[in-house]
Order: structure tokens, then C-alpha cells, then sequence
């Protein structure tokens, strides 16, 4: 998937101004590759604001289910594909996270 190429979810997501969500699967790589040069706390406020960035998305699509409720299976899979994408990213971060907290200890 090219720089320009974002699935629905992110388009969306994109669309309403949500930045963690709205980046490519490439952009998003090379974020948390900049974020791991600097350090653990960086990563911890990413997680934050993946988790707020949920909250905007569910009210965006409970404010679309009352515009247009002929839409619902649309949502339903917007929902599941934005849920998918959150715990990718999620994970993402967390591995990073206890990958730079593994290079911190000290061998026993």
C-alpha cells in the first residue's frame, strides 16, 4: 500500500480529522519508529491518544446512525474494521514499549 493508499477505515478516520487512526500502515511504522529514538513516555502518550481518538470515532459513528440509519451494516463494519486497526496499533505500541524497557535492564 503506497504513502497515498489508506483503507476506508483510515479515509474515514482521516476524513474527521483523527491523525493516529487517519495515517497509512507506512506512515504509521515510520511514526513509531521515530517515536522509539526518543523514549518510553513518548510511546505511553501515543497509547492515550489512540484510546482518545476511539472515543471520537464511536461518537462519530453513533452521530452517522442517527443521519442515516439505513447505513447500519456500513457501520457495523466500520466499527469492526476501526476496532481491528486500534489493536494493531495498540499492540504496535506495546511492543515497542516493552521492546525499549528490554533494552533497559540490566542482565541478572
Amino acid at each position: 500500500m503506497s504513502e497515498e493508499e489508506r483503507t476506508l477505515e483510515q479515509q474515514w478516520a482521516q476524513h474527521l480529522g483523527v491523525e493516529l487512526h487517519g495515517m497509512t500502515d507506512e506512515r504509521w511504522d515510520a511514526y513509531l519508529q521515530y517515536l522509539e529514538g526518543e523514549d518510553r513516555d513518548k510511546l505511553a502518550e501515543e497509547r492515550g491518544r489512540l484510546l482518545e481518538e476511539a472515543k471520537i470515532l464511536n461518537a462519530a459513528l453513533r452521530a452517522d446512525e442517527f443521519v442515516r440509519v439505513q447505513n447500519q451494516e456500513q457501520r457495523r463494519q466500520l466499527s469492526r474494521g476501526l476496532r481491528e486497526l486500534r489493536h494493531r496499533r495498540l499492540n504496535d505500541v506495546r511492543d515497542r514499549y516493552e521492546a525499549i524497557y528490554d533494552e533497559g535492564d540490566d542482565p541478572v
